[in-house]
């Protein structure tokens, strides 16, 4: 399956993630389009689009870099937490919709990770025992529940579209909380699921259940 990742680089898996800011990978995916038309013609290049699953990641860096980072900033000023996790998730619905009118019908709309289980929140949860900063996941759950009922809205008032919810959290907690049921993981991708002292680069085979996690849904999709 070829890729096209406009977080880092990469015709039928489109990544969409939320470093960059939205509006400019909106417009690299203008472009890609535009040449994909030019390189194979409006019709297949239509039909690559159309048929091409977008995974969209977004809020983890929004909430601990934008909204937490920084106490009395911008972000944490102007908004109250439940605020802001609304105005993620209007940012959200808009960028689904502009999605969709470029063409894109399967959709994976991803959810948060226990984010208060991440190194960085941990090393620094001093007064907490250096454990997961419980706030923060308690903010992941309510903003999963808030992505989850935009996708079953969106579902019925976007004709044609395929838009799934992919929820991480329960997943990830269980390899928290029980990890030697899973085995040995990729740590580059998931460093929060070990000791953050040992979140280094390894190769190691995913564990069974997120590859189930992922095969699951793709299936909601081409189905």
């Amino acid at each position: 399956m070829n890729t096209i990742n406009f977080i880092c680089h990469g015709t039928i898996l489109f990544v969409l993630q939320s470093v960059i800011p939205l509006w400019k990978q909106l417009l690299f995916y203008k472009g890609y389009q535009m040449k994909l038309k030019a390189y194979l013609g409006e019709i297949q290049a239509n039909q690559i689009i159309n048929e091409g699953i977008h995974m969209i990641s977004i809020g983890t860096n929004d909430f601990l870099e934008n909204y937490y980072a920084f106490p009395g900033g911008r972000r944490s000023t102007q908004y109250t937490i439940s605020e802001y996790e609304d105005f993620l998730a209007g940012i959200a619905e808009n960028f689904v919709r502009e999605l969709y009118g470029l063409g894109a019908r399967k959709i994976s709309l991803g959810g948060l990770p226990p984010m208060g289980c991440m190194p960085l929140e941990r090393n620094t949860n001093l007064m907490g025992g250096r454990e997961c900063v419980q706030s923060y996941n308690t903010v992941a759950l309510e903003f999963n529940d808030k992505l989850s009922k935009l996708v079953t809205r969106l579902n019925k008032e976007l004709p044609g579209i395929n838009l799934v919810f992919s929820n991480p959290y329960f997943i990830f907690m269980q390899i928290i909380r029980r990890p030697s049921l899973f085995g040995k993981l990729l740590l580059l991708f998931m460093p929060f699921l070990t000791s953050y002292s040992h979140a280094c680069i390894h190769s190691f085979p995913l564990s069974n259940i997120t590859s189930r996690n992922f095969t699951i849904m793709i299936r909601k999709l081409t189905s």
